[in-house]
């Protein structure tokens, strides 16, 4: 998948398939969950917006679909993931519950997850590679809406 060359350093020479293979082995990994949470709506509210404010002052990432939403819309959101470095302030507003829940909090495998980010409309997003990743991981229709983050957003040339 790569090539160490005299001048140019490392050069990846095929990124679909060191794509492909690191999918296949961070499914393999297991998140750390911070809990699974209900937060109430008001009709109209966007969920995405609404999570992302609450965690303004938090080193945290939106992930999966609901990121993927920001920068290739794909599906409608009803479940927002995202990765931030501890549990979540009780003040915040969001319910722990065992199922029913439209937040799911985890703990970054890395903390360049955290770190390393994009802004889309004023909202902390994974970059493109880690949604393909999460989004691969996702058995309700992830795996569509990574292959289309793929390729309309990604698109190795």
């Amino acid at each position: 998948y790569i090539v160490m060359q005299k001048k140019r350093g490392i050069r990846v020479i095929e990124p679909d398939l060191l794509l492909d293979e690191w999918a296949a082995q961070y499914a393999r990994k297991r998140k750390t969950s911070l809990g699974r949470y209900y937060y109430p709506l008001d009709p109209g509210e966007n969920l995405v917006k609404k999570i992302a404010a609450l965690f303004t002052k938090e080193k945290a990432v939106i992930t999966g679909s609901a990121g993927a939403s920001l920068v290739a819309p794909f599906a409608d959101v009803d479940l927002v993931e995202l990765y931030t470095d501890k549990p979540p302030n009780k003040n915040l507003g969001l319910t722990p519950v065992e199922r029913g829940e439209n937040v799911r909090i985890y703990l970054p495998l890395d903390t360049s997850i955290i770190e390393e980010f994009q802004t889309k409309d004023g909202v902390r997003i994974a970059d493109n590679i880690q949604l393909y990743l999460d989004l691969m991981c996702n058995p309700r229709r992830g795996k569509e809406q990574a292959n289309y983050l793929r390729e309309q957003v990604i698109k190795f040339t």
